[in-house]
């Protein structure tokens, strides 16, 4: 049985014959304990639809997975953390995500993903997603890579991209910003990863974090910061691990508990 944190803040048990309850990193800080009903309170049964505009962080798991996996991790902790926090509301859950994926650039360098340099635009690729069905929520899980350093943005122009956007989706749905986890520099994966695409970005997570927050509170939409995740566990300095995958999750499931709680779904 899956269960989720509760009074004792545990994160949902990541087997589904085992119970490990690992103590959960700090909760959003805009989430409010007063403001904010557990999901088998305030559930109402119904369906979210929820669109999730992402890179390779918010990808199904298996591009992190290899033979050695256990069969309990080649699931899909993202949709599990998701549906834990929903409680008894069913998730309709559609991904809108490709490996590499900037919030307003194109992309030539990367045809092993696609041929097409706009695909990687997600600015580009929003509408027609709209235009196919309109969620109750959107997932705005981007910014990673527009700090690729051959696109030369800084982090106060991938902000100014990522309030754009904000303004856009808020004529169709709720967004749900979600600042980018942590780049792990250590000196072996500088070499062989990092250092070519991000040169110079470790601190830039965290400068990201305070400019997608405020963003968050001016434009009052939904937030959660990725850098409590800590650093990224999968092995390359940026993706995260099975658990991380899940705890990011359940907490962005959290945060659309906690505005569902508070009506803000009446106006769409």
């Amino acid at each position: 049985m899956v269960r989720v944190g509760g009074a004792d803040q545990c994160r949902p048990c990541l087997h589904v014959d085992l119970c490990v309850h690992a103590p959960l990193g700090r909760p959003n800080k805009l989430i409010q304990p007063v403001h904010f009903a557990h999901p088998e309170m305030s559930s109402s049964g119904r369906t979210i639809k929820v669109d999730w505009f992402g890179d390779s962080i918010g990808m199904g798991f298996e591009m992190m997975t290899g033979p050695e996996t256990p069969e309990t991790h080649k699931s899909d902790p993202i949709k599990i953390g998701l549906e834990a926090a929903l409680g008894k509301n069913p998730l309709d859950l559609r991904r809108c995500c490709l490996p590499a994926r900037t919030i307003n650039l194109d992309d030539p360098s990367l045809p092993h993903f696609s041929t097409d340099p706009e695909a990687f635009n997600c600015a580009k690729a929003i509408d027609s997603c709209f235009a196919e069905r309109l969620p109750n929520y959107a997932v705005l899980q981007l910014g990673t890579n527009d700090l690729r350093k051959y696109h030369g943005q800084t982090v106060e122009q991938v902000g100014d991209a990522m309030a754009e956007m904000i303004d856009s989706v808020k004529d169709v749905c709720m967004p749900i910003v979600v600042a980018p986890p942590l780049m792990n520099f250590r000196k072996k994966l500088k070499s062989n990863f990092l250092e070519p695409y991000y040169g110079n970005c470790e601190n830039s997570p965290s400068l990201l974090s305070k400019l997608y927050k405020a963003l968050a509170r001016q434009k009052e939409v939904g937030f959660y910061d990725a850098t409590r995740l800590g650093n990224p566990g999968a092995g390359d300095g940026v993706h995260l691990d099975w658990d991380q995958s899940c705890d990011l999750g359940y907490w962005i499931g959290r945060e659309i508990m906690r505005i569902d709680a508070k009506g803000h779904q009446e106006q769409f």
